[in-house]
């Protein structure tokens, strides 16, 4: 239901923003003409890993941080400056889909969109995943230390 929700939100405010503003649309998505779609698709699939990971760190790790939202949005930032230039970054299939539906067109490259930043989330969730266990690894590990020291002790 979230991503329907989502992908209706990014149709109508690119519509809204379509109809209150004069001329073509400028916000939509494209390749650069040096970039080939195959790197444009793991340019988007690592500027959306990069910020799915900081999601998954910042609110579902061991510490959620009250601070997230700024992190968030600093990896938000940072993924827009790296990958404007190079794709138009994208990140979000929605923040794709609403322009698109709203100028009538889609680009032959515009798969690019949805499949990049699906990649992108799967990466950050395999590595959040693997660091996770890594963390319990080595948190088991510490808990037989300790009590291994502590029966030395004869505590």
């Amino acid at each position: 239901m979230h991503i329907i929700v989502q992908c209706l939100a990014g149709i109508s405010a690119a519509a809204l923003v379509d109809s209150l503003t004069p001329g073509k649309i400028l916000y939509s998505n494209a390749l650069s003409p040096a970039v080939s779609p195959a790197r444009g698709l793991w340019i988007e699939a690592f500027l959306t890993a990069q910020l799915v990971l900081t999601v998954l760190l910042l609110l579902r790790g061991p510490h959620p941080n009250k601070f997230a939202a700024v992190g968030v949005a600093l990896s938000v930032f940072m993924g827009h400056m790296t990958g404007v230039n190079f794709t138009g970054t994208g990140i979000n299939p929605a923040r794709s889909l609403g322009p698109n539906v709203a100028m009538h067109s889609f680009p032959s490259t515009d798969w690019i969109y949805y499949i990049g930043p699906l990649i992108g989330a799967l990466i950050a969730a395999a590595l959040f995943g693997l660091l996770n266990y890594l963390r319990n690894c080595v948190e088991e590990v510490e808990d037989e230390e300790l009590i291994a020291d502590r029966d030395n002790r004869g505590l």
